[in-house]
């Protein structure tokens, strides 16, 4: 991705997922004047990333996905700072561990991808996602980033997914998924988690970019003193 203004590439366990972002740059088609920049979002799992091979063709489940991350993202872009110019964000699914996980994992590369290129943003957009199961003794209700594993070993118990993004600095909530059927308590439980989830993981992503621009300041200095001698 050397020719991207920024990229990310996340771990969470199995599941592998990187992101490019390219722009801002002038409209490459012909728009009319937007005071505002035009963002545009695309997901493609790879063909060797699940169990089974996927076509190249992107699926309806990927072109939803996209526009659930762009939907999450956008409030935290700075889109009137970039008139007339469009920026691009492209996700790789590398390996998957589960669909009900992924769109939080895209969610938090996407995002650390737009730190890194530059782009004026309010703040780290971070997402969590919970498995909505059958409360029981032997079952909790709630199951964090799922695997899966542990998706197909209680399919029988699952009432839904809840996938939470939100600006932490802020605490405002920039976008809630829900599907499925749950209980009032349930859904309470969930929700309370992912945000517990949530500032948890944004000190740790703003840590990574920080960690990042000092060994970028430090690869240019180095740079530089050769140049000299």
């Amino acid at each position: 991705m050397s020719q991207a203004s920024g990229s990310a590439y996340v771990e969470v366990g199995k599941m592998k997922i990187a992101a490019a972002v390219y722009g801002p740059r002038a409209y490459t088609r012909k728009e009319t004047f937007s005071e505002q920049a035009l963002v545009q979002c695309e997901l493609k799992c790879c063909t060797f990333a699940d169990i089974e091979r996927t076509p190249f063709i992107r699926e309806e489940w990927e072109k939803e996905m996209s526009v659930l991350i762009q939907e999450a993202l956008l409030p935290a872009i700075r889109l009137e700072c970039y008139p007339k110019s469009e920026i691009d964000i492209y996700i790789s699914v590398l390996e998957s561990d589960g669909q009900q996980s992924m769109l939080a994992a895209a969610v938090n590369t996407a995002s650390l991808a737009l730190a890194d290129a530059g782009i004026q943003m309010t703040d780290l957009v971070t997402a969590a996602s919970a498995l909505l199961m059958e409360h029981d003794e032997e079952c909790p209700g709630v199951w964090m980033d799922c695997t899966r594993q542990e998706e197909q070993a209680k399919n029988g118990m699952k009432r839904g997914h809840l996938m939470l993004a939100m600006m932490p600095s802020f605490n405002e909530v920039t976008h809630c998924v829900m599907e499925g059927r749950c209980d009032v308590v349930t859904l309470k439980r969930a929700m309370d988690q992912c945000l517990e989830m949530v500032m948890r993981l944004h000190p740790i992503m703003t840590q990574v970019l920080l960690d990042h621009c000092q060994q970028q300041q430090q690869q240019q200095k180095s740079q530089t003193k050769r140049k000299r001698t």
